[in-house]
């Protein structure tokens, strides 16, 4: 990074606007890659705005799916699409064929973000024929196999996975194992093969502490998260991942595994409480003190988009009804309330919510919580 900043001052100082626009690309997906989400942003939105009053088209294609990227990994799911798509449309009209490879695998990661597993698949394997045998077709592979597992089919999955981790091990990059280790260490914990995933999530963990992948940690440390409380057992493990996983979460402001946090912390409370009574009645002053982790959770989805929003009210509700349902339907009244005068800063969490499903406009992810909630559980 402090190369590239004295380059940056030295193509300024020479005016060499085409090097500084470049640079400024290069600088965001650096910090991109460390997990700095916020900060690659800013600077692909400069580099973006410089190389748009440059003539060179070749350079517009690669900002376009630079700056889709980032966005893609804030949760702005429809900005990203869209210019993403804008990348495709130059590298079609200047008849570049091969370079449609990595805004055809962002989309692809776009829908796999949105749970439409089946079209990003298609994605994948549109990228993989445009430039076969690149040395970047790792990482679209790696996505390819977790879509698979998510799609059901998991042997060939997690073979595809096990294939990508022995490849990326191999020819020793760090951040494609570690990748393939974090869906492989997913599919695991689906198939409730515990040890196994642990040990995936685990390596993760070590890799990206070394090589300051932060977002990818995070990811890990949410494995590590659901997997203990899954398990019911290793109580020191839970809470030390899940601890990590706040504060690395709250730094990076990484509002979708902070949700995660925030969930299991109410989820593991709530648990031990009915241990703790021997599974009578909890007092409605004992469930005032849980419902705000849930809150909290949601507060922290919306910030990243509505789809990840729905999903963590339905893992709230799911796993609160299996606890106890009369504790869930006091829980979810209470969260209710809150959720219909909390505020984001200084805004209403209620208009926060309607401005975000606007933004996003997912299809079947356009009724609000307490819509939602008063016609199906109160």
């Amino acid at each position: 990074m402090d190369y590239s900043k004295k380059a940056l001052k030295i193509s300024q100082s020479n005016g060499d606007y085409r090097g500084v626009a470049w640079l400024y690309t290069h600088m965001g997906w650096i910090n991109h890659d460390m997990g700095n989400l916020n900060e690659a942003t800013r600077l692909q939105k400069i580099g973006l705005s410089l190389v748009e009053k440059l003539p060179d088209k070749p350079d517009l294609g690669w900002a376009l799916n630079g700056l889709g990227t980032m966005y893609l990994d804030r949760g702005n799911i429809n900005i990203a699409e869209e210019l993403l798509r804008r990348s495709i449309e130059i590298w079609t009209e200047l008849g570049h064929n091969g370079l449609k490879f990595f805004p055809l695998f962002h989309l692809g990661e776009a829908c796999s973000e949105t749970g439409r597993y089946a079209l990003a698949i298609d994605y994948y394997q549109s990228a993989l024929k445009t430039l076969p045998g690149n040395d970047d077709e790792i990482q679209v592979l790696i996505r390819l196999g977790e879509a698979m597992v998510m799609e059901g089919k998991l042997d060939h999955g997690i073979e595809l996975l096990k294939k990508c981790y022995k490849y990326a091990q191999d020819k020793s990059k760090p951040i494609y194992e570690a990748r393939a280790l974090l869906f492989l260490g997913n599919a695991y914990l689906q198939q409730l093969l515990y040890n196994k995933a642990r040990i995936c999530f685990n390596r993760v963990i070590d890799i990206t502490t070394r090589i300051r992948a932060f977002a990818l940690k995070a990811n890990a440390l949410k494995g590590v998260t659901q997997l203990c409380y899954q398990e019911d057992l290793h109580l020191s493990e839970f809470l030390n991942a899940v601890d990590e996983l706040e504060n690395i979460s709250r730094k990076y402001e990484y509002h979708r595994q902070l949700s995660i946090a925030f969930l299991y912390q109410g989820l593991k409370n709530l648990r031990t409480l009915f241990i703790a009574t021997q599974n009578k009645k909890i007092s409605d002053s004992q469930l005032e003190t849980i419902t705000p982790f849930f809150y909290n959770a949601l507060a922290e989805a919306i910030q990243f988009n509505s789809f990840i929003l729905d999903k963590i009210l339905e893992k709230i509700i799911t796993e609160l009804m299996d606890i106890n349902v009369d504790s869930a339907r006091r829980i979810i009244r209470r969260l209710a309330k809150l959720w219909s005068v909390g505020k984001l800063g200084n805004e209403q969490i209620l208009e926060f919510e309607t401005e975000r499903r606007k933004r996003d406009n997912f299809d079947n992810h356009k009724i609000s919580i307490i819509t939602f909630i008063n016609n199906t559980l109160l």
